[in-house]
């Protein structure tokens, strides 16, 4: 779960997976294994969820200050070079 904060800070978080990633709008799953799951909280903001091999490797809170401030391509950054499939969930506005 990430303490959202409208921001553009993006997360990887430990193997262990701890209940609450500090002040982060995304995360960046590396070397995670199966038995966890990733929340995006939205009301107007978009849930954005990067995909590759079929594998989910990160998930974004990514409002307009973070979309403008380059919130994806932070995510993409730290990311393996590759192809991936991007998936915006519904959101109110």
């Amino acid at each position: 779960m990430m303490e959202q904060v409208h921001g553009t800070a993006v997360s990887i978080p430990d193997k262990r997976g701890g209940p609450l990633l500090s002040k982060t709008d995304g995360a960046v799953f590396s070397g995670i294994e199966g038995g966890f799951a990733a929340a995006v909280r939205v009301a107007d903001c978009l849930p954005v969820f990067i995909f590759s091999r079929g594998r989910l490797v990160a998930a974004l809170h990514a409002g307009w200050r973070s979309l403008s401030g380059g919130i994806a391509e932070k995510a993409l950054e730290k990311l393996p070079a590759g192809p991936v499939q991007v998936f915006a969930g519904p959101h109110i506005c």
